[in-house]
């Protein structure tokens, strides 16, 4: 089977064209990697610890974070597993697919971290809305007209 730039595909590459295109150099280590992914979790939540550690108390708000850190670093060093057998994996989806030699299951996975994005987003605009609300207080918009303009400030 051809792919779009004429080049000769095998049976262990996916439908999706370009992954020698879209693969980076890989210039991190598992530990580094595990990093980027926990500063990205965090990163959305960042706002919202405070509400969380005046809900959970400080054992629970201080462990929540290391749980999730310990979490990404057993993720990070499976991707990082799953790299170097299959160089071609270069995200979980992909890893997924070679793992389990199934479309379904790299489609499965796609689909449930859209859905994560997609869901830790909208939180975000959300809190973002109130926020911006709450700084224009004369202002009487409702959230959805809110979460507009935080969509709109954020489109570029």
């Amino acid at each position: 089977m051809l792919c779009k730039m004429g080049k000769r595909r095998d049976d262990a590459h996916d439908s999706d064209s370009s992954i020698d295109d879209r693969r980076a150099d890989q210039k991190i280590s598992w530990t580094e990697a595990a990093w980027v992914i926990n500063a990205s979790v965090i990163g959305m939540g960042v706002l919202t610890l405070p509400r969380c550690f005046v809900i959970l108390g400080w054992v629970f708000g201080f462990l929540g974070p290391v749980v999730c850190l310990a979490a990404n670093i057993c993720v990070a060093h499976i991707m990082m597993e799953i790299q170097t057998i299959h160089p071609n994996a270069i995200s979980l989806p992909d890893a997924a697919y070679f793992a389990f030699r199934s479309r379904t299951a790299k489609a499965v996975i796609r689909w449930a971290l859209y859905c994560e994005k997609a869901s830790c987003t909208a939180v975000y605009v959300s809190l973002m809305a109130t926020t911006l609300g709450s700084a224009f207080y004369t202002v009487r918009w409702c959230l959805a007209a809110w979460c507009l303009v935080i969509f709109i400030m954020f489109l570029p």
